[in-house]
């Protein structure tokens, strides 16, 4: 899975060539997919309880993408790694939101719609960019390389796991009807 991510990128992380620069935009580019289809996708649902979800990924693509841009000018202004954020207070915020969306009469929306498509889609984005990060870390020498591309893995994860719970809630609301 990983592999294809690289060939759709058409980067060879193996080879001796690769940089740590040449991993900060491909991430970027990688971000800035994530967020356009979240962005896009948001507009398209026709659940509206799942619209929030997806512009908050939208947003925290952003943030990861500013993220990088920093990184990015910190390594070429000072050769320094920036602090890579963390996500978890925010990411436990909306599932806090989805389980009140559990208890909100929902059942016509999901089963008329093609949401849970995009939900999936979604998912498989995830675990694509968590994968790939995770290479990435495995790539590179320095600790604090390893450390930044290894959070932006967990956090890709904690957005995978926000989704897979927004699938239950499909699958709930699927079984019992």
């Amino acid at each position: 899975m990983e592999d294809d991510l690289a060939k759709e990128l058409d980067v060879d992380v193996s080879s001796p060539n690769f940089h740590v620069s040449n991993a900060i935009d491909i991430a970027m580019r990688v971000e800035q997919a994530g967020r356009d289809f979240y962005a896009e996708n948001a507009g398209k649902v026709v659940n509206q309880n799942i619209k929030p979800f997806l512009e908050f990924l939208s947003r925290e693509e952003d943030r990861h993408i500013r993220m990088l841009e920093n990184a990015r000018k910190s390594l070429e202004e000072s050769e320094k790694w920036v602090e890579p954020l963390d996500n978890r207070a925010d990411t436990e915020k909306m599932l806090s939101e989805l389980h009140a969306f559990k208890g909100r009469d929902a059942e016509k929306e999901i089963r008329n719609s093609g949401d849970l498509s995009i939900i999936v889609t979604a998912m498989e984005l995830e675990r694509r960019f968590m994968d790939f990060y995770s290479r990435f870390a495995g790539r590179i020498d320095d600790e604090e390389g390893k450390r930044f591309f290894g959070a932006l893995s967990v956090w890709e994860r904690t957005h995978l796991e926000l989704l897979q719970s927004i699938q239950e809630t499909y699958d709930d609301f699927r079984m019992e009807s």
